[in-house]
């Protein structure tokens, strides 16, 4: 047993008599070492390699050790009792250097972790190959250089004051640990010796980025693990309950819902918070070493149950958080009650765990409980004396028990245990020192992962299958995680969106896809279906917008995944069937407004029939009916004057008419030209006002004209006559629809170099609904207080022509019973 062993230690090793110091075996490590035969070396005294005296059992640095052709070396020197064993060591060798050329052994080139090796003052001596090719960094970059001045070159900007910080407690003395940094896309384990060797430090650098990736993967699976624990696990943020597994759930008999946000100090009793909570504020404030402890809850009906809770600091969906696991101990804790009279290391073993334990002195057996009789079929006198190692059938599992049973706690591993009967389990054990009855003896727990290993193995079987299925579906099809984020895609989804998995999972939101337009929309959905709210559609269409910045016509299929906050979401492209609908509806569209257009043109036919016919007819039969009265011999003169200016006004009119007709016809057929020269639009106002005063008057209506430019601004380049057609438009239309009140015009410069014009009326007002079409042709308002209104129905669709060609807008507000305002700008040139 001793050979096979050392043989599986991966430096040079021997098993040296206590009493004489001669060397008993050696493995083959150190026979490579001291480039000798095994034959030389049996029954030779250990102290000719190593200079140092051997006095104790311990651990010695810096050793000069002498190699078989005496060339010397220096190393760290391992020494240990062999388990098991009293009168003999196992001794370790481990080469640094030596004074010849060849200053690392084969160890330390072939090591696959990087090894630096730096002066007390982190000047760089020697590195191994691996440790280029992890920080890809050339050798002849490396060596002389300071560890600072290396950091600086190459560490990424995030991690460099962290490393520079990491190193400087290194050479003040401090206790340092593993510090893990982000290095050209890898992930980096960097490990330094904090026990000062005599001229050097020892560095250890791992690349796990592998291991990060596969813990990525893996976080599903150890979910569902959770989920299925007999343990309550809770996830607590500030004292508040984020997460619980379902095992919680029957212990407290509140639901989900209840527990979710409560404060973990109200499931206990009063006279156990205020310790509780002096343990939680250790872990939560100094978030450095788990505690565990024992304590009481409290139920939804008021029951009490014992509880071992273990806190654990940890980091939640990036905020620090504490993993909270319980366990009901109430069972056990009456147990205990009956087993007051029992011998006092059964009750130091139920104390401690239910799982399989071992107590153990340098190896040999104390005691073992009953769990741990039943796992492996032996009885309590078999188990009593023998050595943990005859448990282990595995060479390389006996070299983890050596290497871990020097730690005074040794973290979780798996070893492979045999039973009684040959069959073999898989096993993890971990173990720490603790002095009983007065002595130093070491706990070591064994827990049975074979079912555990049949799960993941079950787990990773139903993941291959559910990847072959999601993978060859026949739609793009995403799994979205409750923060949004894109956990898995299949290639369809790659299709869709022109994006590549790498670029997708984990790094790509659900919403990064869907347009502006539709994020409202499919945000609210979402809320609704993580709240479990009902009436929320789980079939609808959306925008999606692909890595071309294209947008495509999606029909969404979204289900929730059993028992999770997650989503899968099924997409079909319909780009192209909307495409099809919309022409059609466009086509539809076109021809519902040619339809409308004959329509309206039959339509305005017949109202410009109309209009014309009463235009012309009226002021026709004016002249030609006081033209005949002209003929009368008695006539006054106050009634041949009155016959004289109606004849006029009636041709007035109808010149009007004519004049309106000739020139919307050229507006239409763009015959229409403007002519600019030099206006005072303040002058124009001006005239304009006193014209149409006495009109105003007559009607008992107030004129009012608003000076509100000066003189400097109110001369501009514009087409004066279309300028004085649109203001005697507007003018003329508010006295014509006003019986009172006040009727206000004025100009006002606005940004951009534009004249705004209004006019403002206390008349009856235009219905909202017909605000717009009072600016087409024919088109006019009947005034309420008179029986007819007269007018071609031309001047405002004129105005609106006029103001267009002056490079301006014209718009109408108005309120019924209150009044109307017309508001048109033009372009101002002031050359």
């Amino acid at each position: 047993m001793r050979t096979s062993v050392i043989q599986v230690v991966p430096i040079p090793s021997f098993i040296v008599d206590k009493t004489n110091l001669l060397i008993q075996n050696v493995n083959t490590k150190a026979l490579s070492f001291l480039k000798a035969e095994k034959k030389q070396i049996i029954n030779t005294l250990f102290t000719q390699y190593c200079k140092s005296k051997i006095n104790h059992i311990g651990e010695f640095k810096d050793q000069i050790f002498y190699s078989f052709d005496k060339k010397s070396y220096t190393g760290t020197l391992y020494i240990q009792e062999y388990f098991g064993d009293s009168k003999v060591f196992i001794i370790s060798f481990q080469p640094i250097n030596n004074t010849g050329d060849n200053r690392f052994k084969n160890i330390f080139e072939s090591a696959s972790d990087g090894i630096i090796v730096t002066d007390k003052k982190l000047k760089i001596l020697e590195v191994n190959p691996s440790f280029c090719e992890i920080t890809a960094i050339t050798k002849s970059e490396i060596l002389g250089q300071s560890i600072f001045t290396l950091a600086r070159k190459h560490a990424d900007k995030k991690s460099l004051n962290g490393l520079l910080e990491y190193f400087s407690n290194l050479i003040g003395g401090e206790e340092t640990s593993i510090y893990e940094i982000e290095h050209e896309n890898k992930t980096l384990c960097i490990s330094v010796n904090t026990k000062k060797c005599k001229n050097h430090y020892i560095g250890i650098i791992r690349d796990n980025t592998d291991f990060k990736t596969a813990i990525n993967e893996s976080e599903q699976k150890y979910r569902t693990l959770v989920e299925a624990s007999n343990d309550s696990i809770l996830i607590v943020q500030k004292g508040k309950i984020v997460f619980s597994n379902k095992s919680f759930y029957p212990t407290t008999g509140y639901s989900q819902n209840e527990l979710l946000g409560k404060h973990i100090i109200n499931f206990i009793p009063e006279k156990k918070q205020k310790e509780v909570i002096k343990i939680y504020n250790q872990v939560a404030q100094f978030r450095k070493t788990n505690q565990r402890f024992e304590t009481i809850i409290i139920n939804k009906q008021g029951d009490q149950f014992d509880i071992e809770a273990t806190l654990i600091p940890i980091n939640y969906l990036g905020e620090e958080a504490e993993q909270v696991v319980l366990k009901n101990t109430t069972r056990q804790k009456r147990a205990e009650i009956a087993l007051k009279e029992s011998e006092e290391k059964f009750k130091f073993l139920s104390e401690s765990t239910f799982e399989g334990i071992l107590v153990h002195k340098k190896g040999r057996v104390l005691d073992a409980n009953d769990a741990f009789l039943k796992m492996t079929g032996f009885n309590r006198d078999e188990a009593i004396n023998e050595q943990v190692l005859d448990y282990i059938p595995f060479a390389k599992d006996k070299a983890k028990i050596l290497i871990n049973i020097v730690k005074n706690n040794a973290k979780p591993y798996h070893v492979t245990v045999s039973k009684k009967n040959g069959e073999r389990f898989i096993a993890t054990l971990q173990a720490k020192n603790v002095m009983h009855k007065g002595q130093k003896v070491r706990i070591a727990s064994v827990r049975d992962e074979t079912e555990n290993f049949k799960i993941k193995k079950n787990l990773e079987d139903s993941e291959q299958r559910y990847r072959t299925l999601f993978e060859n579906t026949g739609t793009a099809t995403c799994i979205i995680e409750k923060d949004n984020y894109i956990s898995l895609s299949n290639h369809k989804f790659e299709e869709l969106t022109g994006y590549s998995k790498s670029e997708i999972q984990n790094k790509k939101k659900w919403t990064d896809f869907i347009h502006p337009d539709d994020l409202s929309r499919m945000i609210h959905y979402q809320d609704k279906r993580l709240a479990r709210k009902k009436g929320v559609p789980n079939q609808y269409e959306f925008q999606l917008i692909d890595k071309n910045n294209n947008t495509k016509d999606i029909l969404v299929l979204v289900n929730m995944v059993a028992n999770s906050s997650n989503r899968v979401a099924s997409l079909l492209d319909i780009s192209d069937r909307k495409k099809a609908e919309n022409q059609l509806k466009k086509l539809n569209e076109r021809l519902k407004r040619s339809k409308e257009k004959a329509e309206e043109s039959d339509r305005l036919k017949s109202a410009f029939l109309a209009n014309m016919s009463h235009e012309i007819r009226t002021p026709m039969n004016g002249i030609l009916g006081f033209t005949d009265l002209l003929r009368e011999p008695d006539l006054s003169g106050e009634e041949y004057n009155l016959y004289i200016d109606v004849i006029k006004r009636s041709g007035v009119r109808m010149l009007d008419t004519v004049n309106n007709l000739i020139d919307i016809s050229k507006i239409e057929t763009g015959q229409m030209e403007t002519f600019t020269s030099k206006v005072n639009v303040n002058q124009e106002l001006k005239g304009l006002f006193l014209f149409f005063e006495p009109e105003a008057n007559n009607k008992g209506i107030q004129l009012k004209w608003v000076k509100r430019i000066n003189d400097e601004e109110a001369i501009i380049h514009t087409d004066d006559q279309k300028l004085n057609s649109i203001l005697t438009n507007l003018i003329k239309n508010a006295i014509k629809y006003s019986d009172s009140g006040i009727i206000e015009m004025g100009c006002t410069k606005i940004e951009n170099n534009y004249l705004e014009f209004s006019v403002k009326d206390n008349g009856f007002g235009i219905p909202k609904s017909r605000l717009k079409s009072i600016f087409n042709r024919f088109e006019q308002v009947s005034n309420p207080s008179s029986k007819a209104t007269e007018g071609s129905g031309l001047g405002l669709a004129i105005s609106r022509a006029y103001v267009k060609m002056l490079g301006g807008k014209i718009s109408a507000k108005s309120e019924i019973g209150k009044g109307s305002e017309f508001i048109f700008t033009i372009a101002c040139n002031y050359q």
